[in-house]
């Protein structure tokens, strides 16, 4: 009798071990579960925190090959992780632009501009000053 009361606590205590194994299982589950719904939550944020005003700026300057006093922006809609934008030139000239936009575990990350001109010509030339060797590799000047 005593060895099956023994076969029983033992039995018990085994249970017990094995019962909190399946709740360590299961809360490391539900914490990884919960940094990558955090993680998710935070990229699709993108573009409405990542992308700053200042920085469409520059990167359009790029796209278009005009400084920014030829220049306005208007017109920015947040769509998740790219916000979209008009451009319209000094000389009349419009653009539909976008850029993408997520926050990392490092910071901010901003795409570069794409712009395409409304009026179905040819996307500008950047100028000399912003031709760096990827622009001329992909003939963009």
């Amino acid at each position: 009798m005593s060895r099956n009361l023994r076969g029983r606590i033992n039995g018990s205590a085994r249970d017990q071990s094995l019962e909190k194994n399946v709740i360590k299982q299961k809360a490391s589950a539900i914490a990884i579960i919960t940094a990558a719904g955090l993680l998710q939550a935070c990229s699709t944020l993108g573009a409405s925190f990542a992308v700053s005003d200042e920085a469409l700026v520059p990167r359009t300057e790029t796209a278009i090959g005009l400084p920014s006093s030829q220049f306005t922006i208007s017109d920015r809609v947040n769509e998740g992780v790219t916000a979209r934008y008009k451009v319209v030139t000094k000389s009349g000239k419009q653009y539909n632009c976008f850029v993408g936009g997520s926050l990392t575990g490092i910071g901010k990350s901003v795409s570069e501009a794409v712009c395409k001109p409304l009026d179905g010509s040819a996307p500008s030339q950047p100028s000399d000053k912003n031709c760096d060797a990827l622009s001329r590799a992909a003939g963009r000047c």
